[in-house]
C-alpha cells in the first residue's frame, strides 16, 4: 500500500510563505467587511487536495483550502 505522504505534494518554502500571507490577507480582509451584509467566498484554483508535505520539515501542513 502507497505512503499516505505520497499522496501529498510536497512544497518549498516559498509556499508555506505563502500560505502565512494569504491567511493573514484574508483575516484582515474579513474583518474590514465584518459589519457589511454580505458573504464572501475565498476561491483557490491552485490548492491542490488541501494539504502538502514541508520539504524542510518532512510534516504535513494545511493549505489554503483549510487554513481559511
Amino acid at each position: 500500500m502507497e505512503d499516505d505522504f505520497d499522496l501529498y505534494d510536497r512544497v518549498g518554502e516559498w509556499t508555506e510563505l505563502k500560505l502565512e500571507i494569504v491567511k493573514k490577507y484574508a483575516e484582515s480582509f474579513q474583518g474590514a467587511l465584518k459589519n457589511l451584509n454580505f458573504k464572501t467566498i475565498y476561491i483557490d484554483g491552485f490548492c491542490n487536495s488541501g494539504e502538502a508535505i514541508s520539504k524542510k520539515t518532512s510534516e504535513k501542513i494545511d493549505g489554503s483550502a483549510l487554513r481559511l
